[in-house]
């Protein structure tokens, strides 16, 4: 036939429908209980426009939000401004207890949590701290879309001190760490700052303004001194004998690019036992089917690329699209087919959302690589098969 496969956009009855008469294969989302998040940092008007839309522009739809989380410290301010609001064009709320304190609405309970309304129809309810949030989107939601309004930029603060230790535990000496300060607003500048005046291999750059995690590895890669390069976020961790390893390896390949293995770690850095082995070497066209190339496990040799070629564009996803660029380059990325670094899987980060990831590939596909609907369809449909096929 002339269609592949089928990605029914819609809600749960429209999905159920397609895939219980479709012919050819499927790729479904499940029902949409959305939620957002309103931490204590946010500005109010910007938190309430966000709610409002994300309420009432298509309540029918499967990415509209039916239940509003808000963080305690704001909420004898901010909810009887987000009840006027949405009581102002009937939308029906139903709160928690410590939200009837605020709003006149019917009380909610534990199946409206679970509920995809479909409807002007919300339910409300009041959190501790950004945990709390994310424990009943994980407990009550669908996966399908949420979101949390802040401006503090990240956690990265808690996950520091372990970072800085992955490195400085390195059987490889000769490094130097480079820290990018992307307008944080918790104490990372602070750690860092103490750990410089010990160890002078480490040096911290600070952005003049947010930009997102491209803009502040292209610094990172701006200030680099070194023959190779590598890549570590603040959360995750390496062996002790990880840089020796690739080093050894890739002076012997004489290769230009190289990856390895890795596990996946909880957010305290504990091995959970799924580890992600890896080919021996990986093309273009293969990259292409399989994002198996972790960001921690990546090391370039700058003897043989421009720091132009590595520089990544400030897209979703802008890793991947980097190790595509690079081997438009070179002919093969080289492997080490071992575990040499943890990738922590902290519930709080973007990376941890599989269907934000899943719409960031396609539109690699479709807005950097610039491939066709049939083409870029077909290396979607391998992308999800190896996606699948690493955490089975």
């Amino acid at each position: 036939g002339l269609i592949d496969v089928i990605i029914p956009r819609g809600g749960e009855g429209l999905i159920n429908f397609v895939v219980d008469n479709a012919r050819i294969p499927v790729i479904m989302h499940d029902k949409g209980v959305c939620h957002t998040f309103i931490d204590e940092s946010a500005e109010f008007q910007q938190a309430l426009s966000i709610a409002f839309n994300a309420k009432v522009q298509r309540p029918s739809a499967c990415n509209a939000m039916e239940t509003l989380l808000v963080h305690k410290n704001i909420a004898d301010k901010i909810l009887p401004e987000i009840a006027e609001m949405f009581q102002d064009v009937d939308v029906d709320l139903r709160g928690c207890p410590e939200t009837l304190k605020y709003v006149d609405c019917r009380p909610a309970i534990e199946e409206d949590y679970y509920t995809e309304y479909h409807d002007m129809i919300l339910s409300i309810k009041v959190v501790e701290n950004l945990q709390e949030a994310i424990n009943h989107i994980n407990k009550y939601g669908s996966g399908h879309s949420d979101a949390i309004v802040t401006t503090n930029y990240n956690n990265a603060e808690k996950f520091l001190n372990d970072t800085i230790g992955t490195v400085q535990n390195q059987t490889y000496s000769n490094w130097e760490l480079l820290f990018i300060d992307d307008k944080s607003k918790d104490d990372s500048v602070k750690i860092i700052e103490a750990v410089i005046k010990k160890d002078k291999r480490i040096k911290l750059y600070k952005q003049a303004k947010n930009g997102g995690a491209a803009l502040a590895r292209n610094r990172g890669i701006e200030e680099a001194a070194g023959k190779y390069i590598c890549f570590l976020d603040a959360d995750d961790l390496w062996k002790p004998e990880k840089l020796q390893k690739q080093i050894t390896f890739m002076h012997n390949q004489k290769c230009a690019f190289s990856f390895t293995g890795y596990q996946f770690a909880d957010s305290k850095g504990n091995a959970n036992g799924k580890k992600v082995y890896v080919p021996e070497k990986m093309s273009y066209k293969q990259a292409l089917k399989n994002t198996t190339i972790s960001t921690i496990t990546v090391m370039f040799d700058m003897s043989k690329l421009n720091k132009t070629d590595v520089m990544m564009p400030n897209v979703r996803s802008e890793d991947t699209a980097t190790w595509w660029k690079v081997l438009k380059k070179v002919d093969y990325a080289y492997a080490i087919n071992e575990i040499l670094s943890y990738y922590r899987r902290s519930e709080n980060t973007s990376s941890s959302n599989k269907l934000k990831a899943i719409k960031q590939t396609w539109n690699l596909y479709r807005r950097v690589e610039n491939f066709n609907i049939i083409k870029s369809l077909y290396y979607f449909s391998w992308y999800i098969f190896n996606a699948v096929r690493r955490r089975v």
